[in-house]
């Protein structure tokens, strides 16, 4: 006597069930496209600063044609200038011995790059200066 294993095992997987019939198809969403731009990012370094808040300070890349932000550019200025601050992240790093040498790193790039004043700039949400 033979047995079809594979269509009984068919069957079963297939047989309607009780809960099954009155649920009803749910659509998949269309994906939504993300936006593309229409150039090459260029990103050249500034420097974000609050007038509210004197103690924030940031040194962020930003491409000049549609304001997208990123980390900072490397410089070769800044390497030469400052070889104890580290800057290639989005936070700046530096030993506690060297303060002062951060302070000045500070009053250079305000010097060197455009400086933006916006007020309550948040690092992880902000995306467009």
């Amino acid at each position: 006597m033979k047995t079809d294993l594979k269509q009984n095992y068919l069957n079963k997987k297939y047989a309607e069930h009780d809960d099954e019939v009155d649920v009803p198809y749910i659509h998949k969403r269309p994906k939504r496209k993300v936006k593309k731009s229409n150039h090459k990012h260029e990103y050249k370094n500034c420097v974000i600063v609050d007038s509210t808040n004197p103690k924030v300070f940031q040194l962020i890349g930003r491409c000049n044609e549609c304001g997208k932000v990123m980390k900072p550019v490397h410089d070769k200025r800044i390497d030469r200038k400052f070889p104890n601050i580290s800057y290639q992240t989005w936070f700046i790093n530096y030993p506690t011995e060297h303060e002062q040498e951060y302070e000045d790193f500070k009053e250079w790039c305000k010097k060197h790059y455009n400086t933006y004043d916006v007020p309550d700039f948040d690092l992880w949400k902000t995306k467009f200066i």
